[in-house]
């Protein structure tokens, strides 16, 4: 019964989504296809080319050793971006996927994205 309900809820999603998606001129009406293609250059945001980054590393065990074959973990490394001392802001917190850095694109992306919208970025 849980799977009918469920299957149920995915079909509407998709048939509503599709009717969204034409009323306000995006050019993918399928949610799948707009998704594996990306965003159309037009309809992207317009972001800052550089935010004031910050990289650092720190060692998370101190008392461990790490076995040679992990050096490459030694540290943790990560970077942030602030809005300024005097400025309060939200902060967010952005996590690499599975092989992902934390200078990959995707989340220099998402840090550009989130900093232009206020926030302190970590």
């Amino acid at each position: 019964m849980r799977w009918g309900i469920g299957l149920l809820l995915v079909a509407f999603w998709a048939v509503t989504s599709a009717e969204t998606a034409e009323s306000y001129g995006y050019p993918f009406s399928d949610p799948f296809v707009a998704t594996v293609v990306g965003t159309p250059t037009e309809f992207r945001a317009d972001l800052p080319k550089r935010i004031p980054i910050r990289r650092r590393a720190i060692k998370v065990l101190e008392d461990h050793d790490i076995p040679d074959v992990f050096w490459y973990n030694e540290r943790l490394r990560y970077s942030f971006a602030l809005q300024g001392r005097s400025k309060p802001a939200p902060l967010i917190f952005i996590i690499a996927g599975t092989g992902g850095s934390h200078s990959g694109n995707t989340n220099l992306f998402l840090a550009r994205a989130f900093f232009q919208a206020g926030f302190h970025v970590i």
